[in-house]
């Protein structure tokens, strides 16, 4: 589902810094420029802070896989047949700083554009 509204690389990337985090047990911040992509021309992650505001941990995708499967579930919630009305999620870390290639704002990923784009392509019908 995040493939919805990510490119791939940026989260092939993404997952690539959080096992660099998990190998070497530090937090690694996004590149603030580039596509992240750790073998190529784009290769810039930095171990401290150099006013950029998103890193990623060992468990940083875990986490934002879990936080959009949240919204996902609420969407089949109450989009489905016997559906709820409404839903309230409450979910970290937040998505909507997120790009289609860019982390940002503490957001790897935009989990609302996600939800979004899933409600759309799930219920045709009842999302227009």
């Amino acid at each position: 589902e995040l493939k919805l509204c990510h490119e791939e690389s940026h989260i092939v990337g993404l997952q690539k810094l959080a096992e660099l985090a998990e190998s070497d047990g530090k937090p690694h911040f996004v590149p603030a420029h580039g596509p992240v992509c750790l073998s190529g021309p784009a290769h810039e992650v930095r171990s401290d802070d150099e006013g950029d505001d998103t890193y990623v941990t060992a468990g940083s995708m875990e986490a934002a896989r879990f936080s959009v499967g949240g919204l996902l579930q609420a969407v089949d919630a109450c989009l489905a047949d016997d559906a709820l009305h409404c839903g309230l999620v409450l979910c970290r870390p937040p998505g909507h700083h997120a790009s289609r290639n860019r982390s940002s704002g503490f957001c790897l990923v935009n989990n609302v554009a996600v939800a979004s784009a899933y409600a759309k392509s799930r219920y045709p019908d009842e999302v227009k």
